[in-house]
């Protein structure tokens, strides 16, 4: 049985469907003193013929103390026989299977890469680049039957989101952020009871559509950039309608650049356009 600082006992299991997420979380919770029992995994949407390989890898890595549950169907029936306290989930994109919170003793934990509540849903992050925020928090709060978040447990310190960025290290350091709430979560549900001090509304998050690649140049310059920001963090393309025809979008600037964008205020250039063709549609 595990033991938290305090000495309360904690039986912690784990749900992820990356390897590298498993593997960084199992060691974050067992440097705090909490090893994992269990590790439960569930294919990616769309699962894809690599889901196989990524399992591979998972048993590969996993600690012969932490069996595999795979795939997380008939969840609650599996992890029911081994008492856990708690669920820790990351990147569970589908509704948990029934009955899987009542199965622990506290609940599942979902660690959130945004705020919460402003910043709810898998498409926090591009949310926030779509809305200008400066910085993000990760969450850490326990799951309800209720689509709102419930409880919340722990917040990371903020996570500056640059005028500009590589994508690659943006979302490390905000996973990085997010997989580390995870003591501070544990230690909570181990002392005392959590503390939901929501105070804001919350703003739908669901994934982004694919028809946001197209700027649309009949909004301000600063909304159109961080719409192009929103598309470079997702590795999407940022496609626009000029004069000319159709162009792909790299690298946009609120300061002055080599080409300028034209839009309804302000000023926006790129540092380049590729022409398109045929036009992107509406």
């Amino acid at each position: 049985m595990t033991h938290s600082p305090a000495g309360s006992p904690l039986r912690v299991g784990l749900l992820a469907s990356s390897p590298a997420v498993l593997r960084a979380l199992h060691e974050i919770c067992r440097r705090a003193g909490y090893a994992p029992l269990v590790h439960a995994t569930h294919p990616p949407r769309p699962a894809g013929g690599a889901w196989d390989d990524r399992l591979n890898e998972i048993r590969r890595h996993a600690p012969a103390s932490a069996p595999i549950i795979a795939p997380s169907d008939r969840l609650a029936a599996r992890i029911a026989p081994l008492r856990l306290d708690v669920l820790l989930c990351h990147g569970h994109l589908d509704p948990l299977p029934p009955g899987v919170p009542a199965s622990t003793v506290h609940g599942v934990v979902n660690l959130h890469p945004g705020d919460l509540p402003p910043r709810p849903g898998i498409g926090a992050v591009a949310s926030a680049l779509l809305r200008g925020d400066p910085t993000i928090r990760a969450t850490a709060h326990l799951v309800t039957a209720a689509p709102t978040p419930g409880p919340i447990l722990a917040r990371s310190e903020p996570v500056e989101l640059p005028d500009w960025f590589d994508p690659r290290l943006l979302r490390r350091e905000i996973t990085t952020a997010t997989l580390h709430l995870a003591p501070r979560a544990l230690d909570v549900l181990a002392t005392a009871a959590p503390v939901d001090d929501r105070d804001e509304a919350a703003t739908t998050t669901g994934t982004p559509a694919r028809g946001l690649c197209l700027l649309d140049l009949a909004r301000g310059a600063r909304d159109i950039h961080h719409q192009a920001r929103m598309l470079h963090y997702l590795d999407w393309p940022a496609l626009a309608n000029l004069d000319d025809g159709a162009v792909r979008v790299f690298r946009t600037r609120l300061t002055p650049g080599a080409i300028r964008i034209p839009c309804a205020t302000g000023r926006l250039w790129a540092d380049q356009v590729i022409p398109l063709d045929p036009r992107p549609r509406r």
